[in-house]
C-alpha cells in the first residue's frame, strides 16, 4: 500500500486532503463574511477643496476582528537567537527594572498587547 502523507495509507491521505481543502474553503467563506476580503475603495480626493462630509469611509475589518494579546509569554534574549532576525525591530519597555521587548512582527498581526511591566499595567500598540 502506498504511503503519501507522513507514512499514512492512501485512504487516510485522501481523507486528510479532503479535510484540508474543506477547512480552507470554509475558512475563506467565514473570512469573506466578516469582511476580510472586502474591496477597499481608495478615493482620489483633493482635501483642499473637498467637503470631508462627502468622503465615503470604507471599513475593511469588523470590530474586534484582530484579537489583542492578553497574557504574553516571554523568553530570555539568549533563547530568541534563531527565532528572531538580528535586525528585527522591537518596541522596548522598561519600568521599575522590568524590561520587555515586543517584536514589531507580532504587533503587526495583533496590533495591541495588554501586559504588566514593573507592576504597572500597560498597553503596547503599533
Amino acid at each position: 500500500m502506498a504511503t503519501l502523507f507522513w507514512g499514512t495509507s492512501a485512504k487516510k491521505s485522501l481523507f486528510y486532503a479532503v479535510v484540508i481543502v474543506g477547512i480552507g474553503f470554509f475558512g475563506y467563506l467565514i473570512l469573506r463574511d466578516i469582511g476580510l476580503f472586502r474591496e477597499t475603495v481608495i478615493l482620489d480626493t483633493d482635501f483642499q477643496s473637498t467637503n470631508l462630509k462627502q468622503v465615503k469611509m470604507v471599513t475593511v475589518l469588523p470590530r474586534d476582528a484582530i484579537p489583542a494579546i492578553k497574557n504574553p509569554e516571554f523568553i530570555a534574549a539568549f533563547d530568541s537567537i534563531g527565532q528572531m532576525r538580528a535586525d528585527e525591530h522591537v518596541i522596548g519597555v522598561s519600568i521599575n527594572g522590568d524590561h520587555r521587548a515586543y517584536p514589531i512582527t507580532v504587533l503587526s498581526v495583533h496590533e495591541i498587547v495588554d501586559d504588566v511591566v514593573g507592576g504597572r499595567p500597560i498597553a503596547v500598540t503599533y
